[in-house]
């Protein structure tokens, strides 16, 4: 089966870094008759790397960004677990929840790993353990959060201020 999106709308994405277009595409089924791309963009800086989920959505004639959330932070590129910055890697699982009688299903992040504290990270030279799990459902073009337990990362503090999340 072949499947293609066709849009003219404006970028609905600047995935990607120093040029080159991020490698893990994929078409991914979001619904029983419902399918989206699944964009993970990976970003290198200072030691660190980052991982967003994006996904693309096909609505009322166009391509909407439906969903980005950062699905994997670590510093392992910089970290020294002998006097320096501590080491710290994280991800989510990503994981669409069929339903019964749903045009779009779920979404659920299921977040693992360990992380610097959320306040006072750069004075913190201890790592804390994170869980958690986000629940989203497709309204609207968009996923949006319905509920939300466990922790958020450093870096999630400041994306759910941003977008006003639980």
């Amino acid at each position: 089966m072949k499947w293609t999106i066709d849009a003219s709308n404006r970028a609905v994405t600047f995935a990607g870094e120093w040029g080159r277009p991020p490698t893990d595409i994929q078409l991914v089924q979001i619904g029983p008759n419902r399918r989206a791309v699944k964009v993970i963009d990976v970003g290198q800086g200072n030691g660190e790397t980052t991982a967003v989920l994006q996904l693309l959505i096909p609505w009322n004639g166009t391509v909407n960004l439906s969903l980005e959330r950062i699905v994997a932070d670590d510093d392992k590129g910089l970290c020294d677990s002998s006097g320096g910055l501590p080491c710290y890697a994280n991800r989510r699982t990503v994981t669409f929840v069929p339903k019964d009688k749903v045009e779009y299903y779920d979404l659920e992040l299921k977040l693992s790993g360990t992380d610097l504290p959320v306040s006072d990270a750069a004075a913190s030279r201890r790592v804390r353990k994170v869980n958690g799990l986000e629940t989203l459902k497709f309204e609207n073009g968009k996923y949006v959060q319905i509920s939300r337990q466990g922790d958020l990362t450093y870096v999630d503090d400041a994306v759910a201020k941003r977008e006003d999340l639980k």
